[in-house]
């Protein structure tokens, strides 16, 4: 890949992400889907990564979910 696409790939995913950032200013309720990958992180990371597989839900969101809650405490 050249530098010119990869600049380009970069200018586009954190122009998403601080657009996300942005939007998250004025979302004050919890989606149906945010549930569940809340819970199926949470519980892969007390009680192990096998609780990610789902038969409905894909197991990439909860599994960053899961690894963040271990990096990032909430106390």
């Amino acid at each position: 890949m050249n530098r010119s696409k990869f600049y380009y790939i970069a200018v586009i995913l954190l122009a998403g992400f601080f657009f996300r950032l942005f939007l998250l200013k004025y979302r004050f309720v919890v989606g149906f889907d945010e549930v569940h990958y809340l819970r199926l992180g949470l519980a892969a990371a007390q009680n192990g990564f096998a609780d990610l597989l789902h038969p409905y839900w894909p197991p990439a969101y909860p599994a960053l979910i899961a690894l963040f809650s271990q990096i990032i405490s909430d106390g």
